[in-house]
């Protein structure tokens, strides 16, 4: 993809009307200044409240992790879409990037949010690995309205007042109430390291006077006994600056400490700065376009969109039933898995003429659970009901003529193939994609999700009537079938 500057402006631009203007990528000389679009994109995502475009920031892995506001760990993209869809999430035109603080390989974003009844501010962490491997943890503010402080919290407090005093005081013995014996101290913009509480003393009397920052200042996160902090720090001095101070806790001591430099401060205060993370970050491709394998069948190629190692997997089970059961190959160009926004309240969905893949077949797979260790196939039923039912659509585009479906339509007791004049489960074309289905599914996994339940003989002879063939599902196996 090349250098994020030049490849991703346009989508923060396009997002939305309320969607913030990206950096000016002619600002490629400033330091960082990458880091801004990055952060710009992050904005737009909020401001337009798509979850699919946040999601794009975790389609390389990573994960999210939203605990601090009660919506736990997301480690998909799809969990990310769901947990940007719940309603205690900030989004809208009222997101605002307050400040941008980095680290070679990673980033603290303030984020402060508003409307005619809430303010919130809050910091998310980001740190990005090998490929752009994204993982994000929001920190909720410490002293915001109408919430008391919790215990934690109340560590953090004591600790940031023996924290400023001990680094103000100029006493190296103070900081043994501050920091653990093995305590480490990272500042790798400025490209130093200090490990155990002897290194870490040596500095005292080397750093300017340190006070906290804008308020709120103080951000805090908890996960079972794991407890962490941010801290806004303003250092005075010749060049005064603005930092954020990650801290792991043990107990009521610093067990781990790294610095995130304010942008603005250090192109402002500090000389031979290197570039980080934001060098060769790339944005993950649209989800509508985060093509993850390839299906070779019969020479066919299948494009899998957002699918994972089982779901690709499942995506070739689906098309061998049809070449198993003597069907061929269906033309099916490419299939999508979650997140889609085409999946909104469906299980499924088959596009007869899909523009983006010049007029031919696709189809969408709605369903997140797709293995079942307890069945015969290793694929959960519904799954393989829906999925093959999509792809008996395709199929059936390609091979049914108007005397089939007529025949079909009677020996159902249906009047109507498809049109909205019709409910669905009352349409002949849902019936019979449905039967497809059933027929190649195997006959200890086999369902038809739509009631009443023709008998399995019945089932057989409309497959036979369809496709010419016998299914795979065999009624003489099948006692109490539906």
């Amino acid at each position: 993809m090349g250098r994020l500057v030049a490849t991703t402006v346009a989508v923060a631009v396009g997002l939305s009307s309320c969607a913030t203007p990206a950096a000016d990528p002619m600002a490629g000389a400033l330091w960082a200044a990458e880091a801004e679009v990055v952060a710009s994109l992050l904005e737009a995502a909020y401001d337009t409240g798509d979850p699919y475009e946040m999601a794009r920031f975790f389609t390389a892995g990573g994960t999210l992790d939203l605990t601090a506001w009660g919506l736990g760990l997301a480690t998909t993209p799809s969990e990310v879409v769901s947990m940007m869809e719940e309603d205690a999430l900030p989004t809208g035109c009222d997101v605002d990037l307050q400040h941008l603080f980095v680290g070679l390989d990673g980033a603290a974003i303030w984020w402060y949010s508003y409307d005619e009844n809430v303010t919130r501010d809050w910091i998310q962490t980001y740190t990005f690995g090998d490929h752009s491997r994204a993982a994000s943890r929001a920190f909720r503010p410490l002293g915001a309205p109408h919430r008391p402080p919790a215990l934690e919290e109340h560590t953090v407090l004591t600790l940031i007042d023996r924290y400023l005093e001990a680094w103000n005081g100029g006493d190296p013995a103070a900081l043994e109430d501050v920091y653990s014996t093995s305590a480490v101290v990272i500042d790798d913009i400025r490209r130093t390291v200090w490990r155990g509480l002897d290194e870490i003393t040596n500095r005292i009397g080397d750093d300017a006077p340190v006070q906290l920052g804008p308020w709120p200042s103080v951000f805090t996160y908890r996960s079972g006994a794991q407890v962490e902090a941010i801290v806004v720090l303003q250092t005075d001095g010749a060049c005064p600056m603005l930092e954020a101070s990650r801290w792991s806790l043990d107990g009521d001591h610093i067990a781990f400490e790294s610095t995130y430099i304010h942008v603005p401060s250090a192109r402002r205060c500090l000389n031979d700065l290197e570039d980080g993370w934001w060098a060769t970050f790339e944005l993950g491709p649209s989800l509508d376009e985060n093509v993850t394998g390839i299906l070779d069948s019969g020479g066919l190629r299948v494009d899998l969109v957002n699918a994972s190692a089982s779901q690709m997997a499942f995506a070739r089970w689906m098309v061998d039933r049809f070449r198993s059961a003597g069907l061929g190959v269906p033309e099916v160009r490419a299939i999508w898995f979650p997140p889609s926004p085409d999946c909104h309240g469906r299980a499924g969905l088959a596009i007869e003429s899909d523009e983006r893949y010049r007029g031919l077949h696709t189809i969408r797979v709605c369903t997140d659970r797709i293995a079942d260790d307890e069945t015969l196939s290793g694929w959960a039923p519904s799954a393989i009901a829906y999925g093959l039912h999509e792809i008996a659509h395709v199929w059936m585009l390609d091979h049914l003529d108007d005397s089939i479906r007529t025949e079909f339509l009677d020996r159902s007791g249906l009047e109507i193939w498809r049109g909205s004049e019709a409910d669905w489960h009352e349409r002949g074309v849902e019936h019979a994609a449905f039967t497809i289905a059933w027929g190649l599914t195997g006959t200890e996994d086999a369902t038809y999700p739509i009631r009443p339940t023709p008998d399995c003989d019945e089932l057989a002879e409309r497959f036979e009537l369809l496709t010419g063939h016998a299914p795979i599902t065999r009624c003489i196996e099948i006692e109490g079938s539906e």
